[in-house]
């Protein structure tokens, strides 16, 4: 099994996206699973994406450590993300509150993100 972060960037509006994923490929399809990553996906097209690998690991545990040190408060709250959660692999909801965008979908952000 390969474990890695990887980034995908928005061709178009330089929007970007930092995750983590494990295969059994060096180089698969996948380039994020993020509820706004997706969205912006399916509104854009997988074409108008780049999804860049960051960092191999050994194992699950070093990756997610490797996560949670960049997809932190900081990274969430900036306009530029489509991260809208903590890193890490928990589904940290702390300072986080449930909203509905506009296809009635519900999801977590941070309570200071200005994008809601």
């Amino acid at each position: 099994m390969k474990y890695y972060t990887y980034l995908t960037t928005n061709k178009a509006n330089g929007m970007f996206y930092f995750g983590v994923h494990a295969s059994n490929k060096i180089r698969d399809s996948y380039i994020g699973s993020g509820i706004a990553l997706k969205e912006a996906i399916k509104k854009e097209g997988k074409e108008n994406f780049k999804c860049e690998i960051q960092e191999y690991f050994n194992n699950p545990e070093d990756m997610l450590k490797r996560e949670s040190e960049i997809v932190n408060e900081d990274w969430i709250k900036n306009p530029m993300t489509y991260n809208i959660i903590l890193g890490g692999g928990r589904y940290n909801v702390l300072g986080c509150v449930v909203v509905k965008d506009k296809f009635g979908k519900t999801f977590m952000v941070s309570v200071e993100d200005p994008r809601y």
